[in-house]
């Protein structure tokens, strides 16, 4: 409202086209292809998960020719044309973060994850900043996206003695697997919890006491 009281962009009012992708693939597809087909919009922004972005880039950018602006952290590596990827990729969320967490938590880290691209691909050049700076990969796992239950997980944590669980894993799971570790006393063995998405949007998943130290960058 602000901007087109003060005479639009260019010239032009912006007009707000909203579509749920529900989360799910097929769907977000069919009503991006709506955006593009039927409305007629300049420019895409959104796509919450790297899975996402893969699978309504190709409506957007490759055979709708519109502008396609994905505002996540990701993977990186992404080199196509009309897509602007704006958000921080594995080398701005470990170069500096990592030799913190190994000065500031331990050296044995775990690396649970969701098994999606992003987690993948952070993870190989997470571990080489892990190893290069001294430090172990202890596990890496890849769990499904709706996964819930954590305990052979949190076992493992806990019988490792690992010092910082450098979590991937994502809502739905991303509660019950803190408040799981929580329960098995990690935080109060002075493990340390990393994850490199968390934020504001995030801090109400749990109880603050279940996070107490978690690093995020």
């Amino acid at each position: 409202k602000e901007i087109n009281a003060g005479g639009g962009l260019l010239g032009r009012p912006l007009e707000l086209y909203i579509e749920d992708t529900a989360s799910n693939e097929s769907v977000a597809v069919g009503n991006v292809r709506k955006l593009i087909q039927r409305d007629k919009v300049d420019m895409v922004l959104g796509g919450i998960t790297s899975s996402m972005r893969n699978a309504i880039k190709d409506p957007i950018v490759a055979r709708g020719k519109t502008l396609y602006i994905y505002p996540q952290l990701y993977e990186g590596k992404e080199c196509t044309p009309y897509l602007f990827c704006t958000g921080p990729t594995p080398a701005q969320q470990c170069d500096t973060f990592i030799p913190w967490l190994i000065k500031n938590g331990g050296k044995k880290f775990a690396l649970p994850s969701a098994n999606y691209v992003w987690p993948h691909t952070l993870n190989v050049y997470a571990r080489k900043v892990i190893e290069d700076n001294g430090g172990e990969v202890v596990f890496e796992e890849y769990y499904p996206l709706d996964q819930v239950d954590f305990s052979a997980t949190v076992n493992r944590v806990i019988s490792n003695k690992v010092d910082v669980v450098f979590n991937t894993v994502i809502p739905p799971g991303v509660g019950p697997f803190f408040k799981q570790l929580y329960e098995a006393g990690f935080l109060k063995n002075g493990g340390r919890l990393a994850c490199v998405y968390y934020d504001e949007n995030t801090l109400n998943i749990n109880q603050a006491n279940e996070i107490e130290g978690l690093a995020s960058c």
